[in-house]
């Protein structure tokens, strides 16, 4: 008997639970989809439900780089262009996009509702959908492992509406669809039960990682190496007479990934080839990892205790959407407890040992304690060095964390001995811990675009396809936000999309430089003219918000300024222009 309630709570025996929840899978899905629904609503308050001029987002610079990719994808396929090298922007060069994270799944898959309703609306059921999917596809695999409703229920809550996937939410689409993961888990424990044959199997995890890959190229990464790690150890820690079933798993997926290799490789050799590619780590490593402390104190994304301990976690690494591991004390009691009962379980091992490593590599290459370094090495220094996977973000990593203790969550109030009193109230807890500062103004911005565009005004002013410089200059400014509101209308000379800083196709970035920093090089006016002349660039456009900013790098351009709907706007033929007595003139006929 204690063997049976062994193999019960290790999911080695599950055909039980499969017979006893069939009938009624469907139904409590669907139920699971309406409540994680009811989640999300508070998201549309937030906004008003006004969804085609507002977003469910921080007010930084990310997100605007998403109403480009929505726009740019759709638009480029229709016109018969190449998507992974616009030439919109850096005009007339052109970019490499695999160095920008331009989520074609999401793109390509809301596309019809862009091109009816805008990108605004996009983005907005894009951030929607993902705490929502995410949190039922957890369910989904927690429900699997369990076979019952309410644990299921509150484990894929607990991985959906995380605070790693809230504080991602406020900018990050990329890393905030995050439901393929705990899919992909869910496809392999059916394939391990035999409810997928090899060939559907191959075929649905191959499917599940090209579009993970189409989300983000880096969290396929890490979702390849984890789950081969997590394989790895299932096959030490599942009874002899499950290894083979282990082992033949490990072999169909590798099948999986090599087939998903192959829909991707166009990507991948574009991504390789480019010789502007970075050659180091985009992102410090102490900079994005995760704080031990932040494990037990909240930020101010969560609602319970976030505001009260803000002045302790503004200490944490990196920026609120970069703080996003907190468990909370009930959950850390849970994950006591779950240890304590299963840790000798097939299962127990294999979830503790996912969450525990990949809190472990979260943390970065040296234990962090209030941004402070212990000089205690971590995990992830084992491939800090390695090309390509050291721009793998530390931090990042604990999403998968969050998905194992969701499974822990589930199975701990499922099968444990403790009474079902404390099971409950400790899981109430556990969710009131974690419950999103809705009411915190972290998911609603509306973007600034001027008359100048809105109303276009712009089409009595600019010739299409003409280019264009805006200023303030890439990523200090709204340029390419603006060029997709218009459809595209202009070319930019420069355009942030997110790429690494120093990755970019000029050759020359003197002056572009100096649109950032050097604002006294006494050649500017020489090396702008000659700029504009290389690139053919027509136009010069100016956010009158941020003139008083660009002052110095506007003081030497004597050409006349138009002001026109909230931008100053000069026009020029760059064949015309002139350098005298270090000023910057048009010669007579020119425009």
């Amino acid at each position: 008997m204690q063997r049976d309630a062994a193999n019960a709570t290790s999911g080695v025996n599950a055909s039980s639970l499969v017979e006893k929840t069939e009938g009624g899978d469907v139904l409590a899905a669907v139920a699971a989809l309406v409540i994680y629904g009811l989640c999300v609503l508070p998201l549309l308050t937030a906004i008003a439900f006004h969804i085609t001029d507002h977003l469910i987002a921080v007010r930084n610079t990310d997100p605007r780089l998403w109403i480009w990719f929505y726009r740019w994808w759709p638009y480029a396929l229709l016109h018969g262009l190449n998507p992974l090298h616009p030439h919109v922007v850096w005009a007339p060069t052109g970019v490499n996009l695999t160095w920008a994270t331009s989520t074609p799944t999401i793109a390509l898959a809301l596309a019809p509702i862009t091109l009816l309703w805008g990108p605004f609306v996009t983005y907005n059921i894009a951030a929607i959908a993902g705490p929502l999917l995410a949190a039922w596809c957890a369910y989904l695999l927690c429900r699997e492992t369990t076979g019952q409703f309410w644990p299921s229920l509150i484990g894929g809550w607990i991985f959906g509406f995380s605070p790693f996937e809230m504080a991602q939410l406020t900018s990050w689409p990329n890393l905030y669809t995050t439901w393929p993961i705990p899919a992909l888990v869910l496809v392999a424990l059916w394939r391990a039960r035999g409810r997928l044959s090899t060939n559907r199997f191959v075929l649905i995890a191959a499917m599940l990682l090209a579009v993970l890959f189409g989300i983000s190229v880096e969290v396929f990464a890490s979702t390849v190496i984890f789950s081969v790690l997590t394989l790895l150890v299932a096959t030490w820690a599942v009874h002899l007479d499950r290894r083979v079933s282990i082992i033949r798993l490990m072999k169909e997926s590798l099948a999986a990934i090599a087939l998903c290799g192959l829909v991707v490789a166009p990507y991948l050799w574009l991504m390789l080839k480019d010789p502007a590619r970075p050659q180091i780590s985009l992102f410090s490593p102490h900079f994005s990892a995760t704080d031990m402390a932040n494990l037990i104190l909240p930020t101010p994304i969560t609602w319970f205790g976030g505001l009260r301990f803000e002045t302790i976690s503004e200490w944490f690494a990196g920026f609120l959407w970069q703080q996003g591991a907190y468990f909370g004390l009930p959950l850390l009691i849970m994950i006591g407890l779950y240890w304590r009962e299963f840790r000798t379980t097939a299962a127990g091992k294999i979830i503790l040992f996912g969450g525990g490593v990949a809190l472990l590599f979260s943390m970065g290459p040296y234990l962090q304690l209030f941004n402070k370094s212990l000089l205690i090495p971590m995990p992830w220094a084992l491939w800090s060095h390695l090309p390509l996977l050291n721009n793998i973000v530390p931090e990042r990593l604990i999403v998968y964390s969050f998905l194992a203790v969701a499974v822990m969550t589930a199975r701990w109030l499922s099968f444990s001995k403790l009474r079902q009193s404390a099971r409950l109230g400790l899981a109430g807890l556990a969710v009131l811990f974690l419950v999103p500062n809705y009411a915190g103004g972290y998911w609603a911005t509306k973007p600034e675009n001027p008359p100048f565009f809105s109303h276009s005004i712009y089409k009595h002013y600019l010739q299409r396809g003409e280019n264009v410089i805006v200023l303030p200059y890439n990523l200090y400014g709204h340029a390419t936000f603006w060029q997709g509101e218009t459809n595209f209308y202009f070319n930019l000379a420069g355009g942030w999309l997110g790429q690494a800083l120093g990755v970019h196709p000029y050759v020359d970035m003197t002056v572009p430089t100096d649109f950032r920093r050097k604002w006294g090089d006494p050649n500017y006016p020489e090396q702008l003219v000659a700029f504009i002349r290389r690139h053919n660039i027509e136009a010069l456009i100016v956010d009158q918000k941020k003139a008083p900013e660009c002052a110095a790098l506007l003081k030497p351009i004597h050409i006349q300024s138009t002001s026109l709907g909230g931008i100053l706007l000069y026009r020029f033929d760059p064949k015309r222009l002139i350098v005298k007595d270090h000023a910057i003139e048009l010669l007579s006929g020119g425009k």
